[in-house]
């Protein structure tokens, strides 16, 4: 999802937060997607009122290894 529509994906549910970022494209102003799962297993569209705020996790297992070195960009960005 975060490689299709070229902007970071949060996921949120009851026991982890895991961040996708694009592994080919560059860096850029379209606004994350955040997705949370509910207790009863539906997946929700979650508004953040400031998404510079956003409580962030590790990275995907291997992002950092398939990524292009344009691309690393999203970590510098969300991650710090």
């Amino acid at each position: 999802m975060a490689e299709a529509f070229s902007r970071p994906v949060f996921y949120y549910c009851k026991s982890w937060i895991q961040p996708f970022f694009p592994s080919t494209n560059l860096s850029n102003k379209n606004p994350p997607i955040f997705i949370g799962l509910s207790e009863s297993r539906n997946f929700v569209i979650l508004k953040i009122n400031d998404e510079n705020l956003c409580p962030v996790a590790q990275l995907e297992k291997n992002w950092e290894q398939i990524a292009t070195p344009e691309a690393m960009q999203w970590k510098n960005v969300f991650v710090s």
